[in-house]
């Protein structure tokens, strides 16, 4: 028994008969197709393809890590008035993100928590809140970046629009580098970690065009843009 026949037994007698289980698929299928039609219209590609690309993307969005220079930034405070602000805080995470040098939050439990900062903010400091605790050390580790060993991606070239196709290479640096840790462009996605590293596992899906595969994919660090070449063989 289907879960549409269930409903209809739990209905009053008076309304089983009213009940039109055919125009009902009917609406639902209209529903579905005016719905496919409406994401093919505006992304180009069906909703099997989008679904598992908008999944990647939020993925990225959500664990993107926010270091506390950058809290400090979208909080509108510098490094030392965002540590007095959250030192009489009693929020875990906040405390995690303060208590120790290095540390950082993803970004889905940042949006979570910054309310309270913001709350925090707007209370006027008093002396015994001062800051007690070591300021993180935030300041750049490196101003260049030179790169030891270049990374190439090789991909299959491929056989129709819309072809997806997953790359992982790795990024060594001469020192430790901090990259962003996600990037949405045309046809390609990339994640990886911001925290500062000499060597940087980038995952990559790419999404072919008209014309295949982009050419080349350029990563922006902490020293400077690093472009990373794209071929496409048969």
């Amino acid at each position: 028994m289907s879960r549409c026949e269930q409903s209809i037994l739990m209905m009053p007698s008076h309304l089983q008969g009213r009940y039109d289980e055919r125009a009902v698929q009917r609406n639902i299928k209209a529903d579905q197709e005016a719905f496919r039609s409406a994401v093919e219209d505006i992304t180009g590609t069906s909703p099997e393809r989008i679904a598992p690309m908008y999944s990647n993307v939020w993925r990225g969005y959500a664990e993107q890590r926010v270091t506390f220079a950058q809290a400090a930034l979208e909080a509108g405070l510098s490094n030392d008035g965002l540590l007095a602000v959250l030192t009489p805080s009693i929020d875990p995470n906040l405390l995690y993100l303060v208590q120790a040098p290095g540390r950082s939050l993803s970004r889905d439990v940042w949006e979570d928590v910054f309310d309270d900062v913001m709350l925090l903010k707007g209370r006027p400091i008093q002396p015994k809140d001062r800051p007690v605790l070591p300021l993180p050390n935030v300041q750049p580790v490196a101003t260049t970046m030179p790169v030891e060993a270049g990374p190439k991606i090789t991909l299959k070239a491929p056989a129709q629009v819309g072809e997806q196709q997953q790359a992982k290479v790795v990024l060594k640096t001469a020192k430790p580098s901090i990259i962003k840790g996600y990037i949405k462009l045309d046809g390609i996605f990339m994640r990886a970690s911001i925290e500062p590293a000499t060597e940087h596992e980038l995952d990559f899906t790419f999404t072919s065009g008209p014309e295949g595969f982009p050419k080349s994919v350029e990563i922006t660090t902490d020293g400077g843009p690093v472009v990373i070449p794209v071929e496409s063989k048969p």
